[in-house]
């Protein structure tokens, strides 16, 4: 398997790992709408992975990170490290994504 679809895999697996401790109440919103947190992520991890089927792992990922950055939404450190270790095996890593990463810390 290409690795950067390797890592891509691997983001949204960790990232369905967090969708545990999701609270069924809370909110996520970006400029236009508001959304259940964990029907949000569940939508974004079914996309990606309908993507990654068909060998769009990098549109996968971009996809995710971006609709993420939208809605503000928080990541821990293992989370941000596994993203930016897809983005830089995709060649699609920038300053630019790094720091909107760093600003979704948690």
């Amino acid at each position: 398997m290409n690795v950067g679809k390797q890592r891509a895999i691997e983001f949204i697996d960790k990232l369905e790992s967090t969708l545990e401790n999701v609270d069924t109440n809370n909110i996520v919103e970006n400029a236009f709408n508001s959304y259940n947190e964990k029907e949000y992520l569940e939508n974004l991890i079914k996309e990606a992975r309908e993507l990654i089927k068909y060998n769009e792992w990098g549109i996968a990922l971009e996809n995710t990170i971006d609709n993420l950055l939208e809605v503000n939404y928080k990541l821990d450190d293992d989370l941000i490290t596994s993203a930016v270790d897809a983005l830089k095996v995709s060649k699609m890593f920038d300053e630019t994504i790094l720091n909107h990463l760093e600003k979704m810390k948690k």
